[in-house]
């Protein structure tokens, strides 16, 4: 007994020390490959958007937060930005406290992503998918003054969040999941197009609801009690979700007349070209600060329409102006253009996630085929999670391919690199539990063992790859 009591702390132990120790070495590589990539390839702050994003955090520090920036970027990550800048500082030493802070916060997100995937993978499919994540794409971005890294964080735990309450509805979640989603909002302003897809599965849920009602076979979500509290929980989601973000757009509104008033989503998503963009409303002034948010006594504001682009209403993109002037045959090929333009910008100029992304694709459509019964059994117990799942991707890269002629950027789709990974590694392990064991000289091995233990294998080369050239060299801030 005491030989056998002393041995299993012995071993603990050691286990622990030893996932401390390969803990350690992993973020002293992750971070000297993120500062790789600051000292070495990001070296101008005016490259792409970077002086822009700072220039805003300026706005809201002179004016002690009383401003209202332009609607070109949202305002969670420039208000972070506040926190490093004292009046006065030169550009270039806010542009390296700022590359060391995104860098810092990288880091503190990816600490955050694990929690999240443990809760529902195993801890070799976890652990393998936040290194992918790390090294493939979060330590190329990691030193730009942009605000993609959080709304990648915020988007995952908002899409996931979103899941778990159409499998199990709960008030508690429902409210976290609005505050999530707002924040997402607040960092980046793409999430809608996800909220509005939940609220199409709620609606889904409750077609599903009346038919099983309707056939006398009420089971899971399909019992109107069960339903009751999914539109509990999609309620105060959404209530939640609008009050997070309500005093950003009743700015909006005041200063530009549309509580979800963007130039990204007014005008340029209704044009053509960047060049149409250029000669158009940013040559009109569609960048105009909407001024202060409290005016001070007896201060008139000015109407909304001077903060808008200098140009005749009629002139103004719109997406009634662009239904009326487009065929769709027109539209249809705009979107095969963004599709081949994206195609090539993730491939031909990919850090390397590309791989990885069409191996647990293609995994996970293998183990999906090979156990197509118990994978129709569970399309028809969770169908609103399917279409959650599958529409989440697919509408996401669509609005990508129409929005790759005026502005093709990596950064954009890889919004949901951490979603569609972690579905394909949740189906995978899930799907391939039920695979027999293979026989490997006559040991009995899991064919999910296998599949991550190539992971392992193929990852841990890119991160030398990655280390020892791409990030060197490679431009990760586009």
């Amino acid at each position: 007994m005491l030989v056998g009591g002393t041995r299993f702390p012995m071993r603990k132990t050691l286990r622990i020390v030893l996932a401390a120790g390969l803990t350690i070495i992993l973020v002293v590589l992750y971070l000297y490959g993120a500062n790789l990539q600051s000292r070495l390839v990001n070296t101008n702050l005016e490259k792409v958007d970077q002086s822009a994003y700072m220039r805003v955090a300026i706005g809201y520090y002179d004016a002690h937060y009383n401003w209202i920036s332009p609607r070109v970027r949202m305002p969670l990550y420039p208000l972070m930005l506040t926190l490093l800048y004292r009046k006065g500082m030169p550009m270039e030493e806010f542009f390296a406290r700022s590359k060391d802070f995104t860098i810092l916060l990288s880091l503190g997100l990816l600490a955050g992503l694990y929690p999240f995937f443990r809760r529902y993978l195993a801890l070799h499919s976890a652990a393998n998918l936040l290194l992918i994540t790390a090294f493939s794409v979060f330590a190329f971005r990691a030193s730009y003054i942009q605000g993609d890294l959080p709304n990648y964080f915020l988007s995952f735990v908002g899409f996931l969040l979103l899941s778990r309450l159409l499998v199990r509805p709960s008030w508690q979640v429902g409210i976290v999941c609005g505050v999530v989603l707002g924040l997402a909002h607040l960092a980046k302003g793409s999430i809608l197009l996800g909220l509005a897809l939940f609220l199409g599965c709620v609606a889904i849920g409750g077609a599903i609801t009346l038919w099983a009602a309707l056939k006398g076979r009420p089971q899971g979500l399909s019992d109107w009690r069960s339903y009751r509290w999914l539109v509990l929980s999609a309620a105060l989601c959404v209530i939640l979700f609008v009050a997070t973000i309500s005093p950003y757009i009743i700015n909006s509104k005041r200063a530009f007349g549309s509580y979800l008033y963007n130039v990204n989503t007014n005008y340029y998503m209704w044009i053509d070209s960047y060049e149409e963009a250029q000669s158009g409303t940013i040559a009109h002034g569609d960048r105009k600060e909407g001024g202060r948010i409290f005016l001070q006594p007896g201060e008139q504001r000015r109407p909304f329409q001077e903060n808008l682009p200098d140009m005749p209403p009629d002139q103004i993109p719109s997406m009634q102006k662009y239904l009326r002037e487009h065929t769709l045959v027109q539209m249809l090929d705009r979107e095969w253009r963004g599709l081949l333009l994206m195609i090539h910008k993730h491939t031909d100029e990919s850090y390397g996630y590309v791989k990885f992304v069409t191996l647990y694709l293609l995994m996970a459509l293998g183990a999906c085929i090979l156990t197509w019964r118990s994978t129709l059994a569970t399309v028809r117990k969770y169908p609103a999670v399917l279409v959650l799942w599958a529409g989440w991707s697919l509408a996401y890269f669509a609005l990508c391919a129409w929005r790759a002629p005026v502005g093709n950027h990596r950064r954009y789709l890889l919004t949901q690199f951490v979603p569609f990974v972690f579905t394909a590694a949740y189906i995978i392990q899930r799907q391939g539990a039920e695979l027999r064991p293979l026989l490997m000289r006559g040991r009995r091995l899991r064919v999910v063992s296998l599949v991550n233990w190539l992971l392992t294998a193929l990852m841990l080369v890119d991160i030398y790859w990655n280390l020892a050239y791409r990030l060197p060299t490679v431009w990760g801030g586009n």
